[in-house]
């Protein structure tokens, strides 16, 4: 199955909701759709780790650590302080946290903080899943293209409270049926990789043993 380009997806975008978007608006809506489903899914080809910052001696919840520029979110519930997970705690909960060792929460205005005191110098390891290039309408999705048609029924999804007009209009029944058989093949698909990922194993290992003392966790 060919690649679909940034205009030929639009082109299948427009004719689901059979009306058209301003330019920049439906590349932008092209763009949101695929971070949508790479986020959704947290896919194996958009997993990454960042191990480029370090936890000080004296650093405290106070202390921001900046995300990589590439971030979408976390993709996994903990991150690693040299050889030990922190578990991630609700920004709101801060306070609450701010003194309690192994925890950390994230405030997307500047990044991680680690809960608790540094006594020594620690490289921050952060399994996240990352951004893949924006689609321009030239480009393509870096997904293998037998899945690239999921992104103008996922627009086509949002194209109603975008449109504010006739449901029916712009969002068929048998499309939801379309795009979830479809998202059933991706997520096949993504779960053969990661499975090969671990060679041939069901779970992560390091999922099995956190280090921490379990009154800590």
């Amino acid at each position: 199955m060919a690649s679909l380009t940034g205009q030929q997806i639009i082109d299948k975008f427009n004719g689901l909701v059979d009306d058209e978007l301003e330019a920049t608006l439906a590349l932008q809506l092209v763009n949101d759709a695929k971070d949508e489903v790479e986020t959704e899914l947290k896919l194996h080809i958009c997993q990454a780790n960042d191990t480029s910052k370090t936890a000080s001696p004296g650093d405290t919840y106070l202390t921001a650590k900046a995300m990589p520029s590439d971030f979408l979110t976390f993709a996994k519930p903990y991150i690693y302080v040299g050889t030990y997970k922190y578990y991630g705690v609700p920004l709101a909960d801060k306070m609450k946290w701010k003194d309690t060792p192994y925890k950390y929460f994230y405030d997307p205005a500047d990044g991680i903080h680690l809960c608790g005191t540094q006594n020594s110098s620690q490289t921050i390891s952060i399994p996240y899943i990352k951004s893949t290039p924006d689609v321009t309408l030239s480009t393509s999705p870096i997904w293998p293209s037998q899945f690239h048609a999921i992104i103008p029924l996922y627009m086509a999804m949002y194209f109603y409270p975008i449109d504010g007009g006739d449901k029916s209009r712009s969002w068929s029944p048998e499309w939801a049926g379309l795009l979830q058989r479809k998202m059933d093949k991706m997520i096949d698909w993504d779960m053969q990789m990661k499975i090969a990922a671990m060679g041939g194993r069901a779970g992560y290992q390091d999922d099995a043993d956190s280090g921490i003392p379990l009154g800590q966790m």
